[in-house]
């Protein structure tokens, strides 16, 4: 157990956006773990937090502090688990099988990193799979990433773009993350916020069908590249 130099604060993992600026001696590690360019991936950093403010846990303060990495990262999430992060049922269908679930609470968007509170959330759902809206901090919303739920997953992606884009609280990522078993699989880029669909040369949304919830792209080149076609077809 690492040593806390902030008496009364309390040690948690903390999302950040792609963008965070100020993060680069922060003790971090990115929430998706690829080589490619991921737009709005997400940060996990470490901070003891008071009412009022986070200190960040940075490469520096380890040393400071004679702390390691490992403890802290195991400590935070200990401390994550104790706080009353808990599903509720926010739609059902007409069997009465839950549908969609949410999460309130000030690190609701953190709980995604407790494999048994993603568990938990498949369990209720009664999935194979399960994709997760976390576009701002202090809510989380689940419901079943299969393709078989296209719908419901373009209204949850609509949701999320709106959401990022016109909150003025803490902005996370606007893409879909899934997981399976509690563990964290990938992220579904949303294409009204996809910078590499916007490219002038490649797929352009031009219009988003609210009746029907489809986005319309154009083609701005008669050669596309594979990946754009694929990107789309995954969506």
């Amino acid at each position: 157990m690492s040593r806390n130099p902030f008496p009364g604060a309390n040690l948690l993992p903390i999302l950040r956006p792609q963008q965070w600026r100020g993060g680069e001696s922060a003790l971090r590690t990115r929430l998706i773990r690829t080589d490619e360019t991921l737009q709005h991936n997400l940060w996990v950093s470490f901070a003891y937090t008071t009412d009022d403010k986070l200190y960040t846990v940075t490469k520096e303060s380890l040393k400071a502090h004679q702390q390691k990495g490992q403890d802290i990262v195991i400590d935070a999430l200990n401390n994550l688990n104790e706080l009353p992060l808990e599903w509720a049922v926010h739609t059902r269908s007409d069997d009465g099988q839950a549908k969609v679930l949410i999460c309130e609470h000030e690190y609701a968007a953190e709980s995604i990193l407790l494999p048994t509170h993603l568990t938990e959330a498949q369990a209720m759902l009664g999935v194979h799979e399960i994709a997760i809206a976390i576009p701002v901090a202090g809510c989380a919303i689940v419901q079943a990433a299969h393709v078989a739920h296209r719908q419901e997953l373009d209204q949850l992606m609509a949701w999320a773009h709106q959401t990022y884009m016109t909150s003025d609280g803490r902005t996370l990522t606007p893409n879909l993350i899934t997981a399976q078993m509690g563990q964290i699989r990938s992220m579904y880029c949303n294409p009204l916020v996809d910078q590499n669909t916007t490219s002038e040369h490649g797929l352009v949304p031009v219009d988003y069908d609210e009746s029907t919830q489809r986005v319309t792209f154009r083609a701005n080149e008669s050669e596309l590249a594979l990946w754009e076609v694929h990107r789309i077809q995954n969506l």
